[in-house]
C-alpha cells in the first residue's frame, strides 16, 4: 500500500485514533493543536482566528471581541519541494530537487475573551473491555527492562524517549477502539527495544532520516506482530 501511494502519487492519510482531553482546539474545526503550539496557547481553551470571529459574527451579531484582548501566536511548520544547483562528480551542474522547511505563524484569540460564544470541546470517556493476554504481554515487559517507564497522558500524542527511556500514550479512555490502543502502545514499546541498553538499534531520531522511517517500519511491523500475537484485529489499524 505504501508504494503503491508513492507510485501514484497520492497520499496515505492517517487518522489519530485518539481524542485530546484538555489540549488547546479550534473552536471552529475542533482539532487540537500540535507541536509548539501546546507550549504557546493554554490548555483545556479554545481559539478563533481572526476570519473565523469575522464568519462568527456573520451569523451571530452579538459575537464581540473584548476590548483590549491580545491575539496568540501559533506555528505551521512543513516541507515544500524547491530546486538547488549542485556539480555532480563530472563538474557539471545539474538540478536537485531538495525539501525546504518552511514556518508560517498564525494571530488567534482566545474565545474566552470573545463575547457571544460557548465553548464547544466534546467531552468522551470511550469504555473498552481490556485484553488480559494484551495487558500482561505488555506490564511484564515493563516490569523486566530496568529504567523503562510507561506514563499516560490526555491525549497530547505517542512517542518513546530514548534519552529519558519512557514511553507516553494517550490514555485508554480515550481511544476509540481498544485494538488501535493496544496497536498506538505495542508501537512505541517496540520502539524502546531500540534503545542503546537493549538492542542499540536506534541511530537517529532525525525526522526525515532514512534511520527513522526504518526504525517506524520495525515499530508498525512489530507492533502487527505483538497484536497477532494477543488475538487483537488491528484492521483499521493497517488500513490507517
Amino acid at each position: 500500500k505504501i508504494q503503491d501511494a508513492i507510485d501514484n502519487g497520492t497520499c496515505l492519510p492517517w487518522q489519530q485514533p485518539w481524542d485530546s482531553r484538555n489540549a488547546p482546539i479550534n473552536h471552529t474545526t475542533l482539532k487540537a493543536y500540535r507541536g509548539v503550539n501546546l507550549w504557546l496557547l493554554e490548555y483545556g481553551h479554545e481559539y478563533v482566528s481572526w476570519n473565523q470571529l469575522c464568519d462568527l459574527q456573520k451569523h451571530n451579531r452579538d459575537v464581540k471581541l473584548r476590548k483590549g484582548s491580545k491575539a496568540h501566536i501559533v506555528v505551521y511548520f512543513s516541507f515544500k519541494k524547491g530546486q538547488k544547483d549542485v556539480m555532480n562528480e563530472h563538474g557539471v551542474v545539474e538540478q536537485k530537487e531538495i525539501e525546504i522547511p518552511f514556518l508560517r505563524y498564525y494571530n488567534v484569540y482566545d474565545i474566552a475573551d470573545i463575547d457571544g460564544l460557548i465553548p464547544r470541546r466534546p467531552q468522551i470517556n470511550y469504555e473498552h473491555k481490556p485484553v488480559e493476554e494484551a495487558e500482561n504481554l505488555i506490564q511484564n515487559y515493563i516490569n523486566r527492562e530496568n529504567g523503562l517507564r510507561l506514563e499516560f497522558n490526555d491525549g497530547n500524542g505517542a512517542w518513546y524517549s530514548p534519552a529519558m527511556d519512557v514511553i507516553s500514550v494517550p490514555s485508554l479512555d480515550l481511544f476509540k477502539s481498544y485494538s488501535e490502543y493496544f496497536s498506538t502502545l505495542a508501537h512505541e514499546c517496540v520502539h524502546s527495544t531500540g534503545n542503546s541498553k537493549r538492542l542499540n538499534r536506534i541511530k537517529s531520531t532525525a525526522f526525515h532520516s532514512n534511520d527513522y522511517s526504518k526504525e517506524e517500519l520495525v515499530a508498525e511491523i512489530g507492533s502487527c506482530m505483538l497484536c497477532a500475537e494477543c488475538g487483537i484485529d488491528n484492521q483499521a489499524t493497517a488500513d490507517n
